[in-house]
């Protein structure tokens, strides 16, 4: 199992970061998804690498990448 991190939007568009543990990074955005936050794939990392990019870099898009 692998912790996940991502900056995800909810149903009142309020951004959220959320962070659980789970077999595969599918798993964890078909959850998300499936409780009603909007996900991009590419902001989905690692819980270590999330953290290096939003603590390291501007969070430009190809810092995403």
């Amino acid at each position: 199992m692998t912790i996940y991190k991502t900056i995800a939007k909810n149903q009142d568009g309020e951004l959220k970061i959320i962070e659980m543990e789970y077999p595969t990074k599918l798993d964890f955005i078909q959850d998300l998804r499936a409780n009603g936050y909007k996900v991009n794939d590419q902001k989905v990392k690692t819980a270590t690498e999330f953290d290096r990019i939003t603590k390291t870099t501007n969070c430009e898009k190809w810092d995403w990448k």
